[in-house]
């Protein structure tokens, strides 16, 4: 992706910006009332954008299984303020896994969209429990896109920690595009764009072992405006960072 000057320098104040929201964290939640307080906002979201209806959803408020057939075999993930005592939930997403008895077509994106023939022929090369899918990404109203970004390095620090080799996604297209500036050519399309629950999106998937390079050496780059916003991205992104093991496929 190219970038003018100008749009460098706003990047730039983006990420600077991020380093200094210490009060947002990110967490990957198991309890009970925490993984409904996930499902409750993803819901609320998505039926604001009508890309769900009120029959998709139970007395709790949240998607019933039918809707939602994942729920079961997936992680959640919250992002919240230290300085509200209540804690709210400020934006939410999970990792979905492969289920024991479906393999790679436990992932939404193989099972609802058309991919290229050879991106589906590599994605089934890599043991399904080896990739996750990216899904159900809300962020409540009024919350900075900062959250966001808190949430993206949550969960891949996660997956890093876990030794996965692929992320399945379908992207929302201004998040492709984000995503892209952020991991480079780990991000590759899988399919061509298309029309899925209410919203134009990008199939896609991110090699984890990729992702480190680009984010390196761009920070490198003779480029100022974009060695120096990187140089923020990877601050941002390293912060937190888990050990990732040797001979792991990030390492590779």
């Amino acid at each position: 992706m190219i970038l003018s000057p100008d749009k460098y320098l706003k990047n730039y104040r983006r990420f600077a910006t991020l380093n200094r929201m210490n009060h947002l964290h990110a967490k990957h939640v198991m309890d009970e009332n925490a993984v409904h307080s996930a499902k409750l906002l993803h819901a609320k979201i998505y039926l604001h954008n009508r890309y769900i209806s009120t029959s998709d959803l139970d007395e709790r408020g949240v998607m019933h299984k039918m809707a939602d057939p994942y729920q079961e075999h997936s992680d959640y993930f919250t992002v919240h303020d230290s300085r509200d005592k209540e804690s709210k939930v400020m934006a939410t997403a999970r990792l979905i896994k492969a289920h024991p008895a479906h393999g790679h077509n436990s992932f939404p994106t193989i099972k609802n969209l058309s991919l290229y023939p050879d991106s589906e022929k590599f994605i089934r090369s890599i043991d399904p429990s080896k990739c996750i899918e990216v899904s159900a990404l809300a962020k409540d109203f009024g919350v900075s896109s900062h959250a966001v970004m808190i949430l993206y390095r949550a969960l891949w620090h996660h997956s890093l920690r876990k030794d996965h080799s692929l992320w399945l996604m379908a992207c929302d297209v201004r998040a492709y595009r984000g995503l892209k500036f952020i991991f480079g050519d780990a991000l590759t399309r899988t399919g061509d764009n298309a029309f899925y629950m209410g919203s134009e999106v990008v199939p896609a998937m991110l090699e984890i072992r990729s992702t480190l390079n680009p984010i390196m050496r761009d920070a490198k780059s003779l480029n100022p405006f974009k060695r120096f916003m990187k140089r923020e991205l990877v601050k941002f992104l390293m912060s937190g960072m888990p050990k990732v093991p040797e001979g792991s496929s990030a390492t590779k």
